[in-house]
């Protein structure tokens, strides 16, 4: 079927070829002003570069935004035309019949499991950008969403194929950033520049295309509110009416719909389904009051019963704990006309928020003045719901991702004596209060919060991320010099005998050991210099053992200036002190002449010692040590305790960034974030939500710890989806119960 026979024109009678028009005008406006808003990004790109590189910590980071500034001019072209071509496609695709069902969502889960750090922090930037621009824009991209969905046939229209949604401009943005070769720092410093460009500009482009399409005769009579004036029959594709997205009054008067949100339109098939379960669920597993049913009762609209709440907010409101249900009902029943039922679906959304501020207020995670502040949102939340069904169902719900960001931000936070002079306390209450003193409860409501929200948390990220990078490098330095310290001490002791003369011993654990410690700092011990100097460790120890032949004694003449000159180099490249250099080898000098002045002792096989491996040339019988490691003997071979040993593999497989509840030394919970893991895993470096560091953790005294209970690791997961997971799983358990 060609594209022209899937578009319908249904606002004035016109023909497909003049919806396709009506489309393409649209493309052709879209196309123009993001083009000059594009041309802006670029003319700051080199400031914002620049002003990164002079503030960069290292001349590799400096180096690496000059070479991001100078691939961005050489393939701005390139980003420009793939955008415009991923915005074409865009909206060609709304030419185009509906695809059937999607790709296996195990697919997604698959997919997003083989995503590398750099994709996943992209998707990170486009999705809080997009977040806070559809805040922005929530009215006209709503409208904008209702036209083209009346414009085009065989699909529907929402923010997933929406050519002007935040998200969509995004992803077309991301397809031409693509092209560059950059790190992930410079590309998400674009994306910033794209959000203050381009989707800070996307109402007003929203507004001109509404008003576009709106003198263009395609529902010229939409109102504020998102609805049409419409006949009292019709339908959505045909005729030369539409029918209006069912108001909250419409369906509050019967039994509530539970197939759409607030709009009207239509949920997927698998948010139906989750709905039609907790309806189900609900229906089976409490007794219906009397009033709730319906019958000859009067049924208060949603409206009516959203208003009540309202006034039930202040009575209510703040409660630190979520509200039961029952205590809902009796106030609504105090506020409403005298008479007046809640409808069915009103008094089983009731039941359902009741039991998720239940399961939410019940998290350990949270502390008790979070919890409280989260509990105020319980109404909000409620009134939401009942407009909107979605809720329950769509993860990128406003309010959903609200409770869930504030519970998330607050995983990190150490609750103080008083709270009310914190200033990340006082945050999240102006943010809970911007919520609760809001006349009209909306999605919107909640999408402005957030954003804001966001921009803070942002804001504070951006400020920690320099004082956290900071500390990394300080403790990673430090650890590093314990870790040379401790090869260079095994190194030694590996080759130190029992009887090793004073001046060897004192040599190698004095003056030897500094030049082997700043070759490890420096250079590692996996190079070609710390083999060197390996290598004089063990001619020095071969050159005071006892010779057993001639030909060794002989050898040992030969190789003496060359390991005294080795030996002075190395002394020298650490500024050793010359003088007490040259006493070491004056007595060094006289323990070699002590063994040439000795007899010749019987040649008896000496078995190599364990640590050998290959043997050094030239020095008979001697042999090299095996590389040395920094695992600690103490307890080789002792089988670990399997609780001990499966909390070790627990902690060590934690993706950084993680957040833990320590206890400290006077036994006072701490709220610390995972920055780093040192020495091989042996070392955890722990950081406040500023970026300062809080703790220093050995491996196995953290896992023993975490296998007392004294050491909690505070899932990632979104409290909102734990707690609809929870109380479904509740429901089905009860009814699983009432069966038996």
């Amino acid at each position: 079927m060609a594209p022209s026979d899937n578009v319908v024109y249904l606002g004035a009678g016109r023909s497909p070829r003049a919806a396709l028009e009506t489309l393409d005008a649209l493309r052709g406006l879209a196309s123009r002003e993001l083009e000059g808003l594009l041309g802006r990004l670029f003319e700051e790109v080199d400031d914002a570069f620049f002003d990164r590189a002079e503030r960069a910590g290292s001349d590799s980071e400096q180096q690496r935004y000059f070479v991001a500034m100078r691939q961005v001019r050489l393939g701005r072209p390139q980003i420009q035309t793939r955008f415009q071509e991923a915005l074409d496609e865009r909206f060609a695709a709304l030419t185009r019949a509906q695809a059937g069902a999607g790709p296996d969502p195990q697919d997604n889960v698959i997919e997003l499991e083989l995503m590398d750090d750099t994709r996943v922090e992209e998707g990170v930037a486009r999705d809080n950008a997009s977040s806070r621009a559809r805040a922005r824009a929530s009215l006209p991209l709503a409208q904008l969403c209702q036209r083209l969905d009346h414009l085009v046939a065989e699909r529907t229209v929402d923010e997933e194929s929406n050519p002007l949604d935040p998200r969509q401009l995004a992803e077309a943005f991301g397809e031409g950033v693509s092209a560059l070769d950059i790190d992930i720092q410079p590309k998400l410093i674009l994306y910033k520049l794209f959000e203050k460009q381009l989707l800070q500009h996307l109402p007003r482009l929203c507004e001109q295309a509404n008003r576009q399409l709106a003198e263009a005769g395609v529902l010229p009579d939409l109102r504020t509110g998102g609805q049409v004036s419409r006949p009292a029959s019709g339908s959505r594709r045909g005729g030369t009416g539409v029918t209006a997205p069912a108001t909250g009054d419409a369906a509050g008067h019967g039994a509530g719909s539970w197939a759409g949100d607030a709009t009207g339109t239509a949920l997927p098939d698998e948010d139906r389904e989750l709905l039609g379960v907790l309806r189900e669920l609900l229906a089976e597993g409490k007794p219906r009051e009397p009033g709730a049913q319906g019958g000859a009762q009067p049924q208060a609209a949603v409206a009516e019963v959203s208003q009540a709440l309202g006034q039930v907010q202040g009575q209510l409101g703040g409660a630190p704990r979520a509200l039961d249900a029952g205590e809902i009902r009796a106030a609504l029943g105090q506020v409403l006309s005298a008479g007046q039922g809640i409808n069915r679906a009103a008094d089983d959304t009731i039941d359902i928020v009741s039991l998720l501020f239940d399961v939410i207020l019940d998290d350990h995670r949270l502390s008790p003045s979070v919890k409280a502040l989260i509990a105020r949102l319980q109404i909000p939340v409620l009134r939401v719901a009942l407009q909107d069904r979605s809720l329950f169902a769509s993860r990128q719900h406003p309010a959903r991702q609200l409770i869930n960001e504030l519970a998330h931000a607050a995983a990190g936070w150490t609750e103080p004596e008083d709270p009310e002079r914190d200033g990340f306390y006082t945050r999240m209450a102006a943010v809970v209060e911007q919520v609760v003193d809001h006349r009209e409860q909306g999605p919107e409501v909640f999408a402005e919060a957030l954003a804001g929200f966001r921009d803070y948390l942002e804001q504070e990220r951006e400020r920690a991320r320099l004082i956290e990078e900071r500390t990394r490098q300080a403790a990673e330095g430090q650890a590093k010099v314990e870790d040379a310290r401790e090869r260079v001490q095994a190194a030694i002791d590996q080759r130190l005998s029992a009887d090793a003369p004073d001046v060897v011993r004192r040599l190698l654990q004095e003056a030897w050991y500094k030049v082997l410690f700043i070759t490890a700092v420096k250079e590692g011990t996996e190079g070609e210099l710390w083999a060197e100097r390996v290598a004089v460790m063990d001619r020095l120890v071969w050159s005071v053992e006892p010779k057993t032949d001639p030909a060794a004694r002989k050898r040992m003449l030969t190789e003496m200036p060359g390991l005294l000159h080795d030996l002075r180099e190395g002394l020298n490249a650490v500024m050793f002190n010359p003088h007490e250099m040259a006493r070491l080898f004056r007595e060094l000098e006289a323990e070699h002449l002590d063994r040439l002045a000795s007899p010749p002792a019987p040649a008896t096989p000496t078995p190599a010692p364990e640590r050998v491996a290959e043997p050094a040339a030239g020095y008979g019988d001697r042999t090299e040590p095996p590389a040395v490691t920094s695992d600690k003997a103490d307890g080789a071979g002792e089988p670990m305790d399997p609780d001990l040993a499966a909390a070790l593999e627990r902690l060590r497989g934690v993706d950084l960034g993680t957040w833990f509840e320590l206890r400290d030394g006077e036994g006072r919970e701490l709220r610390a974030k995972l920055s780093a893991r040192l020495n091989r895993g042996r070392r955890f470096i722990f950081v406040n939500r500023a970026g300062f560091k809080l703790a220093d953790r050995e491996a196995e005294p953290l896992a023993e710890d975490y296998v007392g209970g004294r050491v909690i690791i505070l899932d990632d997961d979104t409290l909102f989806d734990r707690a609809l997971e929870s109380v479904v799983t509740s429901l089905r358990e009860m009814r699983a119960g009432q069966e038996r």
